[in-house]
């Protein structure tokens, strides 16, 4: 309701615009926030960190080449301010497209260091499917490693969207 009824004053400026859909995300108001979102290419000084609130919402809307090309534009505006699930959502886009080179080369840019529970998991799937695309025979191991990072991460971290990508 306070983005609606202060949108004027909220759209004015970039920030502002970008809290607020970070704010409509807070209580999985997903079409809201893809909604307030949506004129993010008509915006002239969009960082990449105010496109996270948009990619979440198309991924949970189903949207995924939507959240692709957004996360991807991030990653053209974001400079070193990229945000590691940035990465690991587009090291998960090329190997479900048969590209493990590719898909390794995108997830040696993550540290690794202090990574939040969702962000591991997107990388762990990642992981997971290069080292099954290159040597098939680690598919029981592969699996066994998902698992375990899936229950190392609380339902409530779980970045929209990653049930699909991890069936």
């Amino acid at each position: 309701a306070a983005a609606q009824r202060y949108a004027e004053l909220l759209r004015e400026d970039d920030d502002g615009w970008a809290r607020a859909g970070a704010a409509l995300l807070e209580p999985k108001r997903y079409d809201h926030a893809a909604a307030w979102l949506a004129d993010w290419k008509d915006r002239e000084d969009v960082d990449a960190w105010m496109l996270r609130p948009l990619a979440a919402s198309l991924r949970a809307l189903d949207r995924d080449a939507e959240a692709n090309d957004v996360v991807r534009a991030g990653v053209e505006r974001g400079g070193l301010d990229v945000p590691p699930e940035y990465w690991a959502w587009l090291a998960l886009d090329e190997i479900v497209a048969g590209r493990a080179d590719e898909t390794e080369a995108l997830l040696k840019r993550i540290d690794t260091v202090g990574l939040d529970d969702g962000t591991r998991l997107l990388v762990a799937m990642a992981s997971a499917a290069v080292r099954v695309s290159r040597d098939p025979s680690a598919f029981s191991d592969a699996k066994e490693d998902l698992r375990t990072a899936a229950g190392s991460c609380s339902a409530g971290d779980v970045p929209p969207g990653a049930g699909r990508w991890y069936r």
